[in-house]
């Protein structure tokens, strides 16, 4: 999947967000000098679970705010 489409599938928030969306991109763009693709291709899927399991995190917290404020 290109670094384009992984990024599409990010919730609106954060795609939003300038400077994740260049610490993503920084981290992309280093993740490309990787030469073992297998390797490569592993470092990113990692992130991308890590940065699911976060995401899914501060949503359900920001939920909860939104249910208290209620």
């Amino acid at each position: 999947m290109s670094k384009n489409k992984q990024i599409e599938q990010f919730p609106e928030w954060k795609v939003k967000n300038k400077e994740y969306k260049k610490e993503l991109q920084a981290f992309l763009d280093k993740a490309d000098n990787i030469e073992n693709e297998e390797l490569k291709n592993d470092i990113i899927c990692q992130m991308l679970k890590c940065d699911k399991i976060l995401t899914k995190i501060a949503e359900e917290k920001i939920d909860e705010i939104s249910i208290k404020k209620s």
